[in-house]
């Protein structure tokens, strides 16, 4: 076997184990040395709970590969700024990063972790899901980064201090229209004008996913499509959870629904609470290209709504349910 079959296998071997998550490809450190000799043009790699690995040994590895596009590490908890500063060392090859659960330093190389990751000016995904310690001081390096061909900014965390909001907007504005796909399952209190800067520099956004808890979150929406008019999927999450628990944004629906763009294609609505009466209003004045709703409502007069919207616009029921792994959502998919 030639080394760019090897490549191959040992390449599925660590995206099943990431993938089905109940069998954990454990590598010892012998192992990571042995596959750094063997194979120097993997492209893709993921780790499960690095703190069994010491960093030097991520570090060599890294080091070797000369094709490393994407890299997902998940429960990191070391600190590894060491190995987040190899890195860097991917500068021409890099394209995507995700941080899953991990915890990030807190002590004074903190300003500087994320340095290495800032060089990759070829980056086009970066995402973060529920990590510790992800403030401002950390974020400081890629505010300042040039990134011209992100595609997908993800942040899906909660900030209890030290909230990035300057430093996400200042992503987002030197990425200027590169960006397609922004996930925010944030706090949007804490990110003044956010929503506004998306505007301002994302008119040709594609897919938005966002947290709203409060009805003047929903208002700068609205004002959001004035510009943002290519979107083709909108995700709106509320985690009830956070400031106002009377919202209850039937009226702002409505508004909503007026100025969606003509080449929406997916809608969810998860966690939005709002009478079947005020969702067949907003289904009625919504334009006609929407495929698939979301929705927590199980009552038939609900999914009754989507099927009168999609008799009015020629479309026939795909297929209807509760959505698996979820808290009892409905969809309801037209074609």
């Amino acid at each position: 076997m030639d080394r760019k079959n090897v490549s191959k296998v040992i390449l599925n071997i660590v995206d099943n184990s990431e993938r089905k998550e109940k069998k954990k490809l454990t590598c010892t450190r012998n192992l990571y040395n042995e596959i750094s000799e063997l194979c120097n043009e993997i492209e893709i790699v993921s780790i499960y709970d690095s703190c069994g690995t010491s960093p030097q040994t991520l570090i060599d590895f890294i080091k070797a590969q000369m094709r490393l596009k994407q890299i997902t590490l998940t429960n990191w908890q070391k600190d590894s700024f060491s190995t987040l500063s190899s890195i860097s060392t991917q500068v021409r090859t890099f394209r995507q990063i995700e941080f899953i659960r991990c915890s990030f330093p807190t002590t004074e190389n903190s300003a500087r972790f994320f340095c290495g990751l800032a060089k990759c000016s070829n980056l086009q995904v970066l995402k973060f899901e529920n990590c510790n310690n992800l403030n401002a001081t950390l974020m400081k390096p890629l505010a300042k980064a040039e990134f011209p061909y992100l595609k997908t900014l993800s942040i899906d965390n909660d900030f209890n201090k030290d909230t990035p909001s300057m430093e996400l907007k200042s992503i987002i504005e030197n990425c200027k229209e590169t960006l397609k796909e922004i996930v925010l399952r944030i706090n949007l209190s804490f990110y003044a004008d956010m929503l506004e800067t998306i505007a301002k520099f994302c008119p040709g956004l594609l897919k938005l996913s966002i947290t709203i808890e409060r009805d003047s979150e929903m208002h700068q929406l609205i004002t959001l499509f004035s510009s943002c008019k290519e979107m083709i999927e909108l995700i709106i999450h509320r985690r009830h959870i956070l400031f106002d628990p009377w919202f209850y944004p039937c009226k702002s629906l409505v508004k909503l629904g007026g100025v969606i763009p003509s080449s929406l294609r997916r809608l969810e609505l998860i966690g939005i609470e709002f009478d079947h009466l005020t969702w067949n209003e907003f289904l009625n004045i919504c334009p006609g290209s929407i495929n698939y709703f979301v929705f927590d409502h199980h009552n038939t007069n609900y999914v009754k709504h989507v099927e009168n919207y999609a008799m009015r616009h020629n479309k026939v029921i795909r297929a209807k349910g509760t959505l698996e792994h979820s808290a009892g959502q409905m969809f309801v998919e037209l074609g």
